[in-house]
């Protein structure tokens, strides 16, 4: 069905705003697929016409993933959390303890991929032009060191500053992060959101940390603070809406 202006446009009247812009955004509107109930009669529309979505899983050893794509949009998961995914598991434990005083690490970003056991986590598809939009669902813990001086008595709190920031890459370009996350059990989400063309797209989570690593005088605890980075569970997801 046509769509008339809304506003008329006469010879010699003044230009408003609301003249160029109301009636540019009915026209913008049915380009879009926004139609009435004139355009769609009651039951135009036979499912049976529609075609089915289609299903993959794409879960791996040590992910689970699924891939689900439709006519307008699409579905792209990743996740690695053994409470989840495997049964009889006790989810007080983590699935990954990363040793932050010897293990080996970047003071800048880390790809998740790069841990024992997520060389699978990422997400890599070939997007439709419109829009990208996911999340990325983090429990870790990055905790602190309380220490006492042998003799004294007196309690030191070692690791207050410590830090640990996580962010969203697409293709390589940082589209989200969550800033410094101080010491604690964290269960954070982390949303994303930027237009796509039809192109290869690579969802990939990576990490900056922080700990310490200060050597004690001889007769004092301990030698080494620092604390263990623990991943309970990591998942990235991502929907493709289609133009």
């Amino acid at each position: 069905m046509k769509k008339f202006d809304k506003i008329a446009q006469r010879q010699f009247d003044q230009v408003k705003e609301e003249t160029l812009y109301s009636n540019v955004k009915e026209q913008i509107s049915n380009y879009n697929g926004q139609l009435d109930g004139q355009n769609l009669p009651i039951n135009s529309i036979d499912l049976d016409k529609l075609p089915d979505p289609v299903f993959t899983d794409t879960s791996t050893a040590t992910t689970a993933g699924l891939k689900w794509v439709g006519e307008t949009q699409a579905y792209y998961r990743v996740r690695r959390s053994q409470f989840l995914d495997v049964a009889g598991f006790d989810y007080n434990n983590p699935i990954l303890t990363f040793n932050l005083n010897s293990a080996d690490y970047r003071s800048g970003w880390n790809n998740v991929i790069d841990l024992t056991n997520f060389f699978d986590f990422y997400l890599n598809f070939e997007a439709r032009s419109g829009m990208l939009h996911g999340c990325a669902d983090l429990n870790f813990r990055h905790g602190y060191d309380i220490t006492e001086e042998v003799g004294t008595g007196v309690g030191e709190e070692w690791g207050f500053d410590w830090w640990t920031n996580w962010g969203v890459f697409v293709n390589d370009v940082l589209v989200a992060e969550t800033g410094r996350v101080y010491p604690r059990l964290e269960n954070l989400v982390l949303p994303f959101a930027i237009p796509v063309g039809s192109q290869d797209i690579r969802i990939e989570l990576k990490f900056q940390t922080t700990t310490s690593n200060i050597n004690f005088p001889a007769g004092t605890y301990p030698a080494k603070p620092t604390s263990n980075l623990e991943i309970y569970a990591l998942q990235l997801w991502a929907n493709n809406s289609k133009k």
